[in-house]
């Protein structure tokens, strides 16, 4: 990271997560979403702003007229217990880097698969036959 990038985010961790980086037990004030509330305590506005961007970037009713291209697209849901001081580092993280929970996982995913087959050699996966339930 070179030193625009970090005077850049200035603020933005410590902001989010305060001095001391111990998970807050608080809940949201007047209903609004923790998120949010996040991205109000950033205080470099440009941070502020790619933030409230990012978290604005599928809400809402697609438009009429246009193509709706899915999200889950060659993707399968999962579902999984999690520690929860790891998870609040990883929402942390994804907040920082404008990224949602999904895009980092598959970052350190691919990370940990790579490292897997560097050590024990490539993995081979079966194709799936999704030919349907009668056919």
């Amino acid at each position: 990271m070179n030193r625009k990038q970090e005077e850049k985010l200035k603020g933005g961790l410590s902001a989010l997560l305060g001095e001391n980086s111990a998970p807050s037990e608080e809940k949201p004030a007047g209903g609004q979403p923790q998120q949010q509330q996040l991205i109000d305590g950033v205080q470099d506005k440009e941070l502020r702003a790619l933030l409230e961007e990012k978290r604005k970037e599928h809400l809402g009713r697609p438009k009429k007229d246009t193509k709706h291209l899915s999200r889950t697209e060659g993707y399968e849901r999962m579902t999984t217990i999690v520690n929860t001081e790891k998870m609040e580092k990883l929402k942390a993280i994804a907040l920082r880097e404008t990224k949602t929970i999904k895009e980092v996982m598959e970052e350190v995913m691919d990370l940990a698969i790579e490292a897997y087959e560097r050590k024990h050699g490539p993995i081979k996966v079966r194709k799936s036959k999704d030919k349907g339930i009668f056919k």
